[in-house]
């Protein structure tokens, strides 16, 4: 196919969560949009494939929302063309024993979902799978409604926490109601033990700030709630960040797939004190023709993606979902087999309470009853004689099929806890590393510079920098009776800290400054400074940075280095603009072809200097050359070599220059300025540049004016009007130059002269070469070997040529 070819590549599978995420943005949907069919078609035959291989046990790929997400982002006028979204165009999903929902639609509820109750399960099975189980089993009845999600993720939650949930009765998803104008409710269900948020709108939650305070808010209203009702429910402040966030991110932003519903609190005393979780004790507790119990009431009806097999209409009939719940009946919880079982059967836990089974088993138990024991009527016993947690789906499946069997059950294991685990081999975690990946990532969704993605890892004060970790996790043990059982101390795992790092909580190491982290197997500090290992180019981005920095290599064109502190360079600087608050070192040279700016506060050292622009408040100290440069240096400019050389460009010095030579025979002219404030003589003269263009334009203005005088073939009120309007240009030009005449007259006047400064020269001084001691010409007409130029005793503003070795006889005896 020839689209597979041109085709942008925009999906990723995500293998460990069975998962294909789709990344595109409002330009890419409006130019590709000829391509949905074979996205379609290449997850479609990922998963098929993945399924042929026994990798995923089902999945979903959803065809319809992926397309009208895509053609809502195609017409997002008010979206950057580049904003990111991503989005999930399929989810495979594994099996787990005991997992079953039997569907059974009526006004608000799709069916009834049983879980098994073993915490290590769900360390492998992630609560999207159970999502797409539930999903497939609604598109094989033809039912297009989709689940509320906080239901789902309230059943996965307990029975994560190895509580029984058998036969939960999940409801259809809310959806906007008509004439929907506010952004969110709530929904308290006090049967379940849980508080749903119900998000009607995003937009308000973009700002980061609003978010935030959204956040605060929705755990005030809990609060609020928990306190009403005269319950403890947990704030699940991570999970809600998270829904928000990926809502945030993706097609939610557009509105598509909302409303959001966020399961956001749970009952503590529930959780803890009900391990079993069934449809009929929630018949005992819920209200009349199914209304649940919440502060606001939400209506749901029809909602939700439909998914690349989903038929589009829903066809059950009322026999089928009779049939669907009659071999689901609920069992009766105060059954007569209790007191049997009672009388028959005794439970023994053991001392360390992690397991439980039957001690006596009587036969005759056999005599009095025949049949099948319900698993949730066994559990029930279990339950009062202490046994609440660890009670596997296999464990109840061994017993109920040996009761049909009329085996003897004594010795058999009913209970299993989980015992608690030492953390074990530990190692320092570099969260910084991370967390700066989460910047980049916020990046993406911009319109950036790929020069401002600095790629070094640079902190601030107060990041969280590392952390201690275990590859081994300790596990809070579960025993039979409900009770969590801490785990001993973790191993000894010893961090040396160096400098610059705090460990402000127990095992978590802050910088104590701004700077470059190290984290290396046990030992974590700060450098200060920031050291780049290569060159400074589009790969590693242009550097900011509150510090030293050194640079093993080069500095390339177009790349741009700003530091409060020094700046050492191992390399060339080429062409790159540098802004350095301390000093600047250049190990090589310095050559920017004059497309850049060199600006230092303190001292500049480097080899040589070539078509360069250089800005220096300090001392200049090159080893060889500068040659056609322009450099304003507020201190003094020394060449170190026997054969340096200062040829071609401007020079600006406010104190003395030292050089071996200056200029060539037959090179370009030097001009160099000598004990003056180059600030402002570097004012002047940009002023008197614009003054000279603004000159340039009154001639041509009343050239213009000339002409038109002279004209013929206009009407008169035209050749007046064309006059006028070249009057009043010379009218505005004659203001601005009064402008640049008083501010040029102003800044002359704040002119001040370095008397002392010196230009030494002990080889050779080529007559051509322009020089301006304090702001007054020098007259040289010839080459000189060996001379200094100094002021005069006469007048310190004027200078005179002297043989250098009176000058170094002067200083000596001085």
């Amino acid at each position: 196919m020839t689209e597979e070819k041109t085709a942008p590549s925009i999906l990723t599978f995500n293998n460990q969560l069975l998962r294909i995420k789709a990344d595109v943005t409002p330009t890419l949907c409006r130019e590709a949009e000829s391509f949905i069919p074979y996205y379609i078609e290449k997850v479609q035959t990922k998963f098929a494939g993945l399924k042929a291989k026994g990798q995923v046990a089902g999945y979903m790929v959803y065809e319809d929302f992926f397309t009208r997400s895509w053609n809502a982002f195609k017409s997002a006028t008010t979206l950057d063309p580049n904003y990111k979204v991503s989005f999930y165009l399929g989810q495979g999903r594994q099996d787990i024993d005991g997992l079953d929902f039997q569907v059974n639609v009526n006004e608000r509820r799709l069916g009834f979902l049983s879980l098994p109750a073993d915490p290590q399960v769900y360390a492998h099975f992630p609560f999207e799978w159970l999502k797409v189980f539930v999903d497939e089993k609604l598109a094989e009845e033809n039912i297009s409604e989709r689940v509320n999600p906080a239901h789902l993720y309230l059943a996965y939650r307990r029975a994560s926490q190895g509580h029984v949930t058998q036969n939960v009765s999940i409801h259809q998803k809310p959806v906007i109601p008509a004439g929907q104008s506010v952004q969110f409710k709530f929904i308290a269900d006090l049967a379940r033990g849980e508080v749903s948020l119900v998000i009607f709108d995003l937009h308000s939650l973009l700002q980061p700030e609003r978010f935030a305070k959204f956040i605060r808010g929705v755990k005030n209203q809990l609060n609020l709630i928990s306190q009403k009702e005269n319950k403890n429910y947990i704030f699940l402040e991570e999970y809600l960040s998270t829904h928000l966030h990926s809502g945030l991110q993706g097609p939610k932003v557009l509105g598509l797939g909302l409303p959001l519903c966020v399961l956001i609190g749970v009952d503590a005393d529930l959780e803890r004190q009900v391990p079993v979780l069934n449809n009929a004790e929630m018949k005992k507790n819920e209200p009349q023709h199914h209304q649940p119990q919440a502060h606001q009431q939400v209506h749901s009806a029809p909602t939700g993606h439909q998914a690349h097999h989903q038929p589009h209409s829903k066809n059950h009939s009322p026999a089928k979902t009779a049939s669907n719940h009659s071999h689901k009946a609920t069992p009766n919880i105060d059954s007569p087999l209790i007191p049997l079982l009672n009388r028959y059967v005794e439970i023994e836990i053991a001392e360390d309470n992690l397991s439980a089974q039957i001690n006596n088993f009587n036969e005759e138990f056999y005599q009095k009853h025949e049949g099948i024991v319900p698993a949730d009527v066994f559990q029930t016993f279990l339950a009062s004689k202490g046994v609440v947690s660890g009670v596997g789906q296999h464990l109840i499946a061994a017993i109920t099929q040996g009761i049909t069997q009329k085996k003897n059950l004594a010795n058999m294991s009913v209970a299993i806890g989980k015992a608690p685990r030492v953390a074990k081999q530990g190692y320092l975690f570099p969260h910084f590393e991370f967390a700066l990946a989460e910047k980049e990532k916020k990046k993406d969704s911009e319109t950036i510079n790929m020069r401002e993605t600095q790629k070094a890892m640079v902190v601030s004060e107060g990041d969280l920098i590392a952390e201690t970790r275990y590859k081994e996790p300790e596990q809070i043990g579960l025993d039979v009776r409900g009770n969590m059982i801490d785990p001993p101390p973790p191993e000894a795992f010893k961090v040396n800290v160096g400098e610059n790092i705090i460990e402000k909580e127990p095992g978590k190491y802050y910088a104590a400054a701004d700077g470059m982290p190290v984290v290396k197997h046990n030992y974590v500090m700060l450098r200060k400074g920031l050291m780049i290992e290569g060159n400074v180019n589009l790969a590693t981005g242009n550097v900011h940075f509150t510090g030293d920095v050194e640079i093993k290599g080069s500095v390339d064109t177009g790349s741009l280095v700003e530091t409060t502190g020094d700046l050492t360079i191992y390399g060339k600087l080429c062409s790159g603009d540098i802004k350095v608050g301390g000093n600047l070192v250049v190990k090589e040279g310095i050559i920017t072809d004059g497309k850049a700016t060199i600006r230092v506060k303190g001292d500049l050292m480097a080899d040589f200097m070539e078509n360069s622009c250089v800005n220096v408040k300090g001392n200049i100290e090159i080893v060889r050359t500068i040659i056609n440069s322009t450099v304003v240096c507020g201190g003094e400019i020394t060449l170190k070599n026997a054969d340096s050389i200062i040829t071609g460009g401007k020079i600006y010095s406010r104190g003395s220059v030292n050089t071996a030579n200056i200029g060539l025979k037959r090179g370009a002219v030097t001009q160099i300025y000598v004990g003056i404030d180059s600030v402002i003589e570097d004012r002047i003269e940009r002023l008197e540049a614009r003054l000279r263009r603004i000159t340039a334009y009154q001639e041509e203005t009343r050239l213009a004016l000339r002409e038109m005088t002279g004209r013929k073939g206009l009407a008169h009120n035209q050749l007046e009007e064309k006059k006028e309007e070249f009057r009043e240009k010379l009218v505005q030009c004659r203001r601005i130059q009064e402008k640049v005449e008083s501010f040029i007259t102003q800044c002359k006047a704040l002119r001040t002269y370095n008397t002392e400064a010196r230009i030494l020269v002990p080889n050779q001084l080529m007559g051509h070469t322009k020089i301006e001691f304090c702001g007054k010409g020098v007259i040289l007409g010839q080459d000189y070997a060996g001379v200094a130029i100094k002021s005069s005793e006469s007048s310190q503003r004027n200078a005179k040529v002297v043989p250098i070795e009176d000058v170094i006889r002067k200083d000596r005896a001085s």
